[in-house]
């Protein structure tokens, strides 16, 4: 079952460098799901190359840790989806099928926004640090 979680790993990694480069397909689930992949494969070396990654690292790290997304990233994501998702709605022409489309934007811009803001908490523990000196 390792071996599975491993190639599914390595498939989601190759989907999410894809996504760096078309538009319209995101990168960031598909490197957080590789993450995943990787901590059920126990391939702890891979999974350090993902959080150690120059690009996409630093966000896999506040994710894992907190849970957490940045304020870039939350405004990028829900502007993609809002125009994509506006575009389809456009384009398709069952009624049925574009509401199915603007409900699935809903839900995935709520998603985000509902998601700690990284900024928010790196304040928070500054703040804290701050108060803990002064007492």
């Amino acid at each position: 079952m390792r071996m599975v979680w491993n190639l599914v790993g390595l498939l989601l990694v190759g989907i999410g460098t894809a996504g760096i480069f078309i538009p319209g397909l995101p990168a960031t689930v598909f490197f957080i799901l590789a993450l995943y992949s990787f901590t059920k494969g126990a391939n702890e070396k891979w999974r350090q190359r993902l959080l150690n990654h120059k690009v996409v690292g630093s966000t896999l790290r506040h994710w894992e840790e907190h849970r957490s997304i940045s304020r870039r990233i939350k405004w990028i994501s829900c502007i993609c989806i809002i125009l994509s998702c506006g575009f389809s709605a456009f384009v398709i022409p069952p009624i049925w099928v574009k509401l199915v489309v603007i409900a699935l934007g809903a839900f995935g811009v709520w998603y985000i926004l509902s998601r700690r803001t990284t900024e928010d908490l790196e304040s928070t523990e500054t703040v804290g640090e701050f108060e803990g000196q002064a007492a």
